[in-house]
């Protein structure tokens, strides 16, 4: 079927209203497509570096009748009209879409999992294996600091200082704008049995839960002058946050109506826009259009979430890892090998920059030249639209019903 003025408006259910889920939810209400957010937290915490401003900035684009917090999913059900979500206060939505972004323990994948073993009797066995679990991680945002004890939080440059400890500990302090550090406390972990015990006792870290570490790297010495737990008394309690760092490119990425994106910040992004070019040049909403449009966003992003999930793993590595091997493997690359070649391989991971295609294109700023975007077919069809028989597109507005 060519393309046409009429394109489908399906109902997007988009679970979890981190970064990656407000930014899909972002790019579907400029698509015009309708979405609605679910979050099971009554609010989201973005701390990392300056997350909490570009978090911000991403939820003031989200009209509040979008989302909706303290919603936990319990289950997913195929219906008549798409699929259903379950919630733990008892309420029931449906849409034709459903979007997992709610993080590494994704309760939509869960579910997803369990769909595929009702139908077809198996589940995914990569997908449903364990995480590694290298590092427990702590990160912080301070307050306002005194730019007359610490200079470098007065020059526009950002300066990072690195530490990699002696035993299982690496930190790292950042300044950022408006006088403030951002931290963080990397721990490798040895014994992933332990790892896992912990994660279970604290799948919901608050902040008592912090303290053991706290207290266990307050004295350890930075490098912008005093200790860690200088820059630890002034962040916010609420502005401190230890999680799991954990390692797995899954290899099923959608299942009939259902499809997910990745976690972390740029990898989440990065997977929003590629999915919503995608949606917006859905021609209907059969499931043979749904599958070809899902396959076509993994199509684009696999090879390089799988570059991208593997340099993470060596930077940690190089950054933080404390085996015998990793201390000779970090003496190797920061020695030997020659800053050129480093300067390519960052480059290269620059230069992938996906835009998205139904609005303006940004333009290159910079030295590193962003790689060929694919274009909209849609986006084209209605641009000689508008050439040949210069007709005024009205742009879609979601529908206000959900």
């Amino acid at each position: 079927m060519p393309y046409s003025q009429k394109h489908p408006n399906p109902r997007v259910i988009v679970v979890g209203a981190g970064i990656g889920g407000l930014m899909m939810g972002l790019l579907l209400g400029k698509a015009g497509i309708t979405y609605q957010i679910f979050e099971r937290s009554a609010n989201v915490k973005a701390l990392v570096f300056s997350r909490p401003e570009l978090y911000d900035i991403l939820l003031r684009q989200i009209p509040k009748d979008r989302i909706s917090f303290n919603k936990r999913i319990l289950s997913m059900r195929r219906s008549a009209g798409g699929t259903r979500i379950y919630c733990s206060d008892n309420s029931i939505y449906e849409g034709d879409i459903v979007i997992g972004a709610d993080g590494a323990y994704s309760a939509v994948r869960h579910n997803m999992h369990k769909m595929m073993k009702a139908d077809e009797g198996v589940a995914p066995v990569q997908d449903v294996k364990d995480m590694a679990m290298p590092y427990m991680c702590m990160v912080g945002t301070t307050g306002p600091m005194d730019p007359v004890k610490y200079p470098q939080l007065s020059d526009p440059l950002n300066h990072l200082h690195h530490v990699i400890g002696t035993d299982i500990h690496s930190w790292t302090v950042i300044t950022i704008p408006k006088n403030r550090f951002c931290w963080s406390v990397m721990v490798q972990v040895k014994d992933q049995a332990e790892a896992k015990e912990q994660r279970f006792r604290n799948s919901e870290w608050g902040p008592e839960a912090n303290n053991p570490l706290i207290d266990e790297v307050k004295d350890f010495p930075i490098t912008f002058g005093g200790t860690l737990g200088d820059v630890i008394k002034a962040t916010p309690k609420d502005r401190i946050s230890k999680v799991m760092l954990e390692e797995k490119l899954f290899e099923t990425w959608h299942y009939r109506n259902v499809v997910l994106i990745g976690d972390g910040a740029m990898n989440a992004m990065q997977d929003a826009v590629v999915l919503a070019n995608c949606l917006y040049d859905l021609k209907d909403l059969s499931p043979e259009s749904l599958t070809a449009a899902f396959e076509d966003y993994k199509s684009q992003r696999y090879k390089e979430a799988k570059k991208q999930v593997a340099n993470s793993k060596l930077n940690a590595r190089v950054s933080s890892g404390q085996t015998f091997v990793e201390k000779i493997v970090r003496h190797l690359i920061l020695n030997f090998v020659p800053t050129s070649v480093k300067a390519r391989q960052f480059s290269k991971a620059a230069a992938y920059r996906p835009q998205v295609a139904f609005l303006p294109s940004v333009t290159d700023r910079g030295l590193i030249k962003a790689l060929p975007n694919r274009p909209s077919k849609r986006a084209m069809y209605e641009e000689m639209l508008l050439r040949k028989r210069d007709v005024v597109l009205t742009p879609y507005e979601p529908s206000q019903a959900f």
